[in-house]
């Protein structure tokens, strides 16, 4: 198993605490994909790096309050053998 924690909640208000939506993982990863989607499905972030998180913006100004929807795609190899997983759920922005 590669532990894996995705929020299901962020306050993007500048405060410099739970700014950002950022997954948290303890496992050496080989591939990763996040998508995050608004209640229209509607792609409003997406990102093939781990360490670049979701501000909370769309396209530069800040999304609206509620709730919307990641999909999360990521493998990763223990003694060199490749395993994945995919994980999906909602998450909600408050400020």
């Amino acid at each position: 198993e590669c532990p894996f924690f995705v929020p299901n909640a962020f306050t993007p208000d500048g405060d410099g605490v739970n700014d950002e939506f950022k997954i948290v993982h303890s496992c050496d990863l080989v591939d990763f994909s996040m998508q995050v989607f608004n209640r229209w499905g509607q792609m409003v972030f997406e990102s093939n790096d781990i360490d670049n998180s979701w501000d909370g913006t769309i396209n530069g100004e800040p999304a609206p309050v509620g709730v919307y929807t990641y999909r999360v795609g990521y493998s990763w190899s223990v003694y060199g053998e490749e395993h994945s997983d995919q994980k999906t759920g909602s998450l909600s922005i408050i400020r």
